[in-house]
């Protein structure tokens, strides 16, 4: 459907992640749509590294889990704490609203479990 060679998807992903994580990113950090997006480019660059660079998208792969180092961390907890329905959102709730925040990355369950508790 899409025709775009792999400095372009790149390029999407890298655009996709600095204006997702950007101070000025209020609606773009809770948009379904926007994380689906961000997950399908990541996903395809993986796939890409996968046919012809396996220690590629090992790399990409391993770049993709979050940890409190990041500074996309605090992006995800700031957007959290600013969230009026937090607290009144249910655990499963609160699981996919984290991904959706935290995409195109993965957020271990130790870490899940403690800002959902």
């Amino acid at each position: 459907m899409l025709d775009i060679n792999k400095d372009e998807l790149l390029a999407l992903h890298r655009y996709i992640v600095e204006t997702k994580f950007s101070a000025n990113a209020e609606e773009m950090a809770f948009s379904r749509l926007l994380a689906q997006i961000a997950n399908k480019v990541l996903d395809a660059i993986i796939t890409d590294n996968e046919k012809c660079d396996s220690n590629g998208a090992e790399q990409w792969k391993n770049w993709r889990v979050m940890n409190k180092t990041r500074p996309e961390w605090n992006f995800i907890k700031e957007k959290i704490s600013q969230d009026k329905h937090w607290n009144e959102l249910n655990t499963d709730q609160k699981m996919n609203r984290l991904k959706i925040i935290a995409s195109p990355y993965i957020i271990p369950d130790d870490i899940i479990r403690e800002i959902i508790s």
